[in-house]
């Protein structure tokens, strides 16, 4: 009776393994991302800079820059306009307009390539050589167009950039038991290209082939590009020439701001392999040179022209990124106050990854299963005309500088995946539930006579089959019952999502109505309404004026066109009038001919004229007319 007392106690369902917390997961790994800002020299020597270095007093370095608004800008234009308005002081108003920001590190624009690399990058090649566990990286190039970003990221033969200094790195630290693999692509237009990849030759006379998107795929928590070709890197200049063909590859194009302009983004993957893949862990380095944000009245271009398009793509997805990082920001801190009150953490909304390639791409680095170190370097130009722009790059910039790289969600939902897989809806185990079901047919066979030894093994056999498949059944309920759970709560939060993007669009429509009827009396200091509708107006008639000009020039067009048909024309009329000149005196000389004689002429006289003895018959004369006039018509044709 005791034994079996302890084996009830055994067969009893143990309580599921506790979830272990973020504190305690080794699997965890959490770190801001680092932003360092790179100013650019002045282009202009005769204009003042709109950027001011401030010394550190905590660091050797410097961190902070102050922006200077110039004349003209739209904080100078705001200032004076509160100031008119209000009555303030010029020099206080003036203190409101200067802003101050504060980063990682702060380049100065006689920094050395050598200097940034070993700052910003040369700590992410170093981690993935990590013995224990290799960990990726990420570094992102951002800023306007002309601000810097490809001379940061490539650099030149005397001044090597990010990715040849990082390939120089990689193998002056690689071991006999490594390699390393090297892809490029870009993202144009929500689409990703290989930029490595073949391209079929182009045939005279016909269009070069239209080149082949790529998609992604989730490959076991780790988002790939299906396609993307993959090449095996020996040494530092292979990668360099694998690296130019893709700059030959990429899509460039010529503005009002940077005659050589990336209209995409161009990501660089350094893959680094064991060739015993039993023996070690893969490590990503991505290299991202993002496309520059563009206003269209700087640039130059047509309103509805490919160029307008590929800026509307590339402030779309720059807007995406930070719609992401801001959300991410967002949620961290709702948690953060949550746990420093005691209060319950609200379930946080979901962040809009997939809503561009771009963030689609790297999602899983900034917040799933391969969370790892991300660095940002920012390309500022200060000069007076791009003041408004850096303004904003570096407000994103700022905001990028307080989100946490973590993968403390994905490892709970990983934990927690694991222990549905092993216990059911109530919590109990799926072993125990079968082990209890085998103990109890066990006694129930144990009370019976031992004169049926081979049907009483049969049945016994047969029953924990039954157990078995009942327990089964069990999981199985068990996990549709998940399933449903995690649907409903998916369509929950897009639900509670779709609710708070329209509660926004609606509180936009009021401001901008509130401040459509505060534009109808007082002038306020931001941009009024008038002023905004003056610009859509300037902007369509830009629009209406290029499309006069396209008008003018295909008119002028089809004018010389007109011309030239017309000069043709006018030749082969001019060689018709001559064929019919030379028609008609062939047929007054047979005339002639015909009426001097009835006879066949035997000779010439003296005098020039033709003799005739034998008459000739009209039906003859018209025979040979007939036969002259058959063979100027054959001739003719």
């Amino acid at each position: 009776k005791e034994k079996e007392k302890e084996k009830e106690k055994e067969s009893m369902p143990p309580p599921p393994p506790p979830v272990p917390s973020s504190s305690t997961s080794s699997a965890n790994k959490s770190n801001t991302i680092q932003v360092f800002l790179r100013v650019r020299p002045m282009t202009d020597k005769t204009k003042e800079s709109t950027i001011k270095i401030l010394p550190s007093t905590t660091s050797s370095y410097p961190v902070t820059v102050r922006t200077i608004p110039p004349p003209g800008s739209f904080s100078e234009k705001q200032r004076t306009s509160s100031e008119g308005i209000a009555g303030e002081s010029e020099g206080s108003d003036h203190l409101q307009t200067l802003k101050e920001f504060t980063y990682s590190r702060v380049f100065e624009p006689e920094t050395e390539q050598a200097s940034l690399y070993s700052s910003a990058a040369s700590s992410l090649v170093s981690g993935m050589f990590d013995p224990v566990k290799p960990q990726s990286a990420l570094l992102f190039a951002y800023g306007i167009t002309n601000a810097g970003k490809s001379h940061t990221i490539m650099g030149t033969d005397k001044e090597p950039g990010i990715v040849p200094r990082t390939m120089k790195d990689i193998f002056s630290k690689m071991t006999p038991t490594l390699e390393l693999h090297m892809s490029y692509l870009e993202i144009y237009n929500e689409q990703v290209y290989d930029l490595l990849a073949p391209v079929a030759p182009i045939k005279k006379g016909r269009m070069p082939p239209k080149r082949q998107g790529l998609r992604l795929q989730d490959n076991k928590g780790t988002i790939e590009v299906r396609g993307l070709s993959k090449h095996k890197v020996c040494n530092t200049n292979e990668g360099l020439k694998l690296a130019a063909t893709a700059k030959k590859n990429r899509q460039v194009t010529g503005t009002n701001l940077n005659g050589v302009s990336s209209r995409s983004h161009s990501v660089c993957q350094l893959e680094l392999v064991p060739k015993n893949r039993k023996s070690g862990k893969n490590a990503m380095f991505w290299i991202v040179d993002l496309a520059g944000s563009e206003r269209s009245k700087r640039t130059g271009v047509g309103a509805k022209s490919a160029q307008q398009r590929e800026a509307s793509g590339i402030n779309t997805s720059l807007m995406k990124l930070w719609r992401c990082l801001k959300q991410l920001r967002s949620n961290q801190q709702q948690k953060a106050a949550a746990l420093a009150s005691n209060q319950p953490v609200p379930k946080a909304p979901l962040v809009p990854f997939r809503e561009s390639k771009l963030t689609h791409l790297f999602m899983n680095h900034l917040s799933g299963s391969a969370a790892g170190r991300t660095v940002m370097i920012v390309n500022v130009n200060p000069q007076p005309d791009d003041y408004d722009e850096t303004q904003h790059v570096l407000n994103s910039a700022a905001i990028a500088q307080s989100v946490k790289i973590t993968n403390e969600e994905y490892v709970k939902k990983k934990e927690k995946s694991e222990v549905a897989a092993t216990h059911d809806a109530n919590g109990r185990s799926l072993k125990s539930i079968a082990e209890d079901a085998s103990v109890k047919e066990r006694k129930g066979h144990s009370k019976r006579p031992s004169g049926t030894v081979s049907n009483a093994a049969m049945n016994n056999k047969m029953q924990q089959m039954a157990n078995e498949n009942a327990a089964l059944k069990s999981a199985l309920n068990s996990l549709k019952e998940r399933l449903f759970n995690a649907e409903t709560e998916i369509r929950e939060e897009v639900a509670e999502e779709f609710e708070e993007r329209i509660m926004e669009i609606h509180e936009e429509y009021a401001m901008q109505k509130r401040s459509q009827e505060a534009s109808r009396g007082v002038p306020t200091p931001a941009r009024s309404v008038r002023k905004l509708q003056a610009e859509r107006a300037n902007d369509y008639v830009d629009e209406l004026l290029e499309k006069i000009i396209e008008c003018e020039e295909e008119m002028e067009r089809m004018r010389s066109s007109h011309d030239e048909e017309l000069s043709q024309r006018d030749s082969i009329i001019e060689d018709l009038r001559k064929e019919v000149e030379r028609l008609k005196e062939g047929s007054a000389e047979q005339n002639s001919i015909v009426a001097e004689g009835a006879g066949v002429a035997t000779g010439i006289d003296t005098d020039g004229t033709v003799k005739y003895d034998t008459p000739v018959t009209s039906e003859e004369v018209d025979g040979v007319m007939k036969d002259e006039e058959e063979e100027e018509e054959e001739e003719e044709e």
